[in-house]
């Protein structure tokens, strides 16, 4: 899937995530190397699941998101960057941007 495919595919997840008022999504897609500035509209978000993606950073805008609780990087490219061990890398946000 090329990366116009993906990056169009989360912003339609992230459209209905606005639509729907979603506290969580999940944008699990390996190609995906940035996030969409239009998931910085998602105020009520409380739980984000990254994992599997190729992101190598997140973006300064993340930390607006003031309700996010729960930041789920398990198989991307940020935890191996990381050095993590296991199958999981669950971030609580207020750690990571407070």
């Amino acid at each position: 899937m090329a990366r116009d495919e993906v990056y169009q595919k989360a912003e339609r997840a992230i459209t209905k995530a606005l639509r729907t008022k979603a506290t969580k999504l999940v944008v699990r897609y390996e190609a995906l190397t940035e996030l969409p500035e239009s998931l910085g509209q998602l105020m009520q978000l409380q739980s984000l699941n990254l994992s599997g993606s190729q992101l190598t950073e997140l973006p300064e805008w993340l930390g607006q998101l003031t309700q996010l609780q729960l930041l789920d990087l398990s198989g991307s490219q940020l935890n191996r960057a990381a050095g993590m061990a296991g199958p999981a890398y669950t971030v609580a946000v207020a750690e990571s941007f407070g």
